[in-house]
């Protein structure tokens, strides 16, 4: 089984994103991040096999999130 983060202060974006998780079977959802802090927090505690990043995001981009957590994990 693999896991996702999902990182989006979107509302909208998450609820789409936890409909889509739900219906892969191999796949779970184990946490979401509305916040770029709390997403890193969240991806060193929880260590998961995938993150979903929206590109547009304060503090970081997606992008920007991306290269640091690659960097820093």
């Amino acid at each position: 089984m693999k896991s996702v983060l999902i990182f989006s202060d979107i509302t909208s974006s998450k609820v789409s994103l936890r409909y889509a998780i739900d219906d892969i079977p191999s796949v779970i959802l184990i946490g979401e991040a509305r916040t770029t802090t709390s997403a890193l927090q969240k991806a060193y505690q929880m260590e998961p096999d995938y993150i979903i990043i929206e590109q547009s995001s304060p503090l970081f981009d997606g992008i920007a999130s991306v290269s640091y957590t690659h960097l820093t994990l």
